[in-house]
C-alpha cells in the first residue's frame, strides 16, 4: 500500500483508472514537472500497479503508462478503505459529546 500512498501516485492511478496515457500528459493533468511524475511512475511501475511501455512519436521519445489489472484491483481496494476511514470519522465526529468549550473554539 506504501506505492498507493502518496497523493501524487493515488491521483496517478486514479487518472490511469479512466484511460493509458503517457508521461507528458500526466505532468499536464497534474500541473508537475515532468521529472516529477516520471519519479512516481517508476515507483508505481516497481510496484507492479502499472506497465510502462517506450516508443515514438513524430521521432520523440515517449514514455505510455497504463493501469495493471492488479494495480486497479489495489486501487480500488484503497479507495474504498479511504472512504470507510472518511464515514467513520464523520460517524464519530457526530457522535462526539459535547465539548463544553463556548463557541468558536477548536482543537489546535
Amino acid at each position: 500500500m506504501k506505492a498507493i500512498s502518496h497523493p501524487l501516485r493515488t491521483t496517478i492511478l486514479g487518472l490511469l483508472h479512466e484511460r493509458a496515457a503517457t508521461v507528458s500528459e500526466l505532468a499536464v493533468a497534474l500541473e508537475r514537472p515532468r521529472s516529477t511524475v516520471a519519479h512516481h511512475v517508476k515507483v508505481l511501475n516497481e510496484a507492479g500497479l502499472i506497465e510502462v511501455w517506450k516508443g515514438f512519436h513524430r521521432n520523440r521519445p515517449q514514455t505510455l503508462c497504463r493501469i495493471t489489472q492488479d494495480g486497479r484491483r489495489r486501487f480500488l481496494e484503497y479507495i474504498t478503505e479511504l472512504e470507510n476511514v472518511v464515514a467513520d470519522a464523520l460517524h464519530a465526529a457526530r457522535d462526539a459529546p459535547n465539548t463544553g468549550l463556548s463557541e468558536g473554539w477548536s482543537p489546535a
